[in-house]
């Protein structure tokens, strides 16, 4: 519950927000032990009851989820309020920690996106080697498939060959045999 009054309290902009962050965000650490705990435990049931503590565990962890969910969109929404309304003395102009934060933040946004640039240069040689290896199997195929036509002519030119082979040698025994007779 408390949690919840510090969502409220970060997004209806209450006083002391810092330390309401720092305060939500060690509770936040507490119930995920206290969840983790109760998973260990759970575990140690046997049968149907160990069923049902389970599923009490993962509504806690659904609902904390969404608690930390909340949570995380209340703190950036006041962090880029923040932003907007200069530093927290209520000066103008952004502090030095503000321009190093927003500095580091482009950093971070320029490297991430030198980062998906090298992967879809990654990506794309892959994709041209697939469409080579696709191309090299097609004509082996076609290599392959010629082959196999031939090795069937050539098994039928084998046998043509074997019967007249077994032809003339029945003929040579006859005309032998007939030769024998003669004489």
């Amino acid at each position: 519950r408390s949690i919840n009054k510090a969502i409220n309290d970060i997004s209806a902009r209450a006083p002391r927000q810092a330390e309401t962050i720092a305060d939500a965000q060690r509770q936040l650490r507490e119930a995920e032990n206290c969840i983790k705990a109760m998973d260990v435990e759970a575990r140690t049931y046997e049968g149907p009851e160990r069923r049902r503590k389970q599923e009490q565990v993962s509504r806690c962890r659904a609902d904390f989820g969404d608690l930390k969910r909340d949570f995380e969109r209340a703190k950036q929404q006041h962090e880029r309020q923040q932003l907007y309304d200069g530093s927290r003395d209520g000066a103008q102009y952004m502090s030095q920690n503000q321009r190093d934060r927003m500095l580091g933040a482009t950093d971070r946004l320029n490297a991430s996106t030198a980062q998906l640039e090298a992967a879809r240069r990654t990506v794309a040689e892959t994709e041209e080697i697939g469409i080579g290896i696709m191309t090299d199997m097609e004509s082996q195929r076609e290599v392959l498939l010629n082959a196999h036509g031939k090795v069937h002519e050539t098994r039928g030119f084998t046998k043509e060959a074997q019967r007249v082979l077994t032809t003339m040698g029945r003929r040579a025994i006859t005309n032998k045999i007939v030769l024998w007779l003669v004489i």
